[in-house]
């Protein structure tokens, strides 16, 4: 038989987060991916909601995805 195991997660102020529940990001923000350029990482998914949402978007890193992100 196994030793009972308990999980004591650390504290957490729901306070704070509870003041982003009425957040609304300004137009002029900007959204940000960063990593390696592959295909698993899905920086296009970041790209498409970027221009979904209208929003400028910072990408950093590189790979061989680069070219296919530039394009994009």
């Amino acid at each position: 038989m196994y030793p009972l195991t308990l999980v004591i997660a650390p504290p957490v102020d729901i306070e704070f987060f509870k003041s982003y529940l009425n957040y609304t990001p300004s137009k002029d923000r900007y959204l940000i991916t960063a990593g390696r350029f592959v295909k698993y990482k899905k920086h296009s998914e970041a790209i498409y909601v970027a221009s979904a949402l209208k929003r400028k978007i910072i990408i950093a890193g590189d790979g061989p995805e680069r070219t296919n992100l530039e394009n994009l």
